[in-house]
């Protein structure tokens, strides 16, 4: 029965895309620019051997701001968490070894760091870093 119910959850509930609110002006031709991902995952693990059978709920989230110029230089920063919904299984990091393993740790990380110049004809460079660390909760 809570199968189903984590299950009924996890179809039922928001996943979304990256959804970007509207640019705010700061002055002097910046702008901040606030973004969120959000993720709902349900995973079971039903395997035939000694272990606990997994059932594993979590949530990640994906929080990031651009800082841009009027002048076509932006940063762009993003953070990373996720979040155990239910603790029903190993995520390799979490000493619940009687359970199956299902590799979806919580963490809290600085996700992505980006710097990008874009002029006004077709001309853009970026530089990026993704993975940056990570912190075990």
């Amino acid at each position: 029965m809570k199968k189903i119910a984590y299950l009924g959850t996890a179809l039922c509930a928001l996943s979304a895309s990256p959804v970007m609110a509207k640019a705010i002006p700061v002055g002097d031709g910046l702008t901040l620019q606030p973004t969120i991902d959000a993720r709902l995952r349900y995973e079971t693990v039903d395997q035939d051997n000694a272990l606990k059978n997994a059932d594993a709920l979590t949530m990640r989230i994906r929080p990031g701001i651009t800082l841009a110029t009027s002048t076509g230089l932006s940063i762009l920063v993003e953070g990373e968490g996720t979040l155990a919904l239910s603790e029903k299984y190993n995520s390799t990091t979490n000493g619940k070894t009687l359970y199956s393993a299902v590799p979806d740790p919580e963490n809290i990380e600085l996700n992505r760091a980006q710097i990008q110049y874009k002029d006004r004809k077709s001309t853009r460079l970026n530089s990026s870093h993704t993975d940056i660390s990570r912190m075990p909760s």
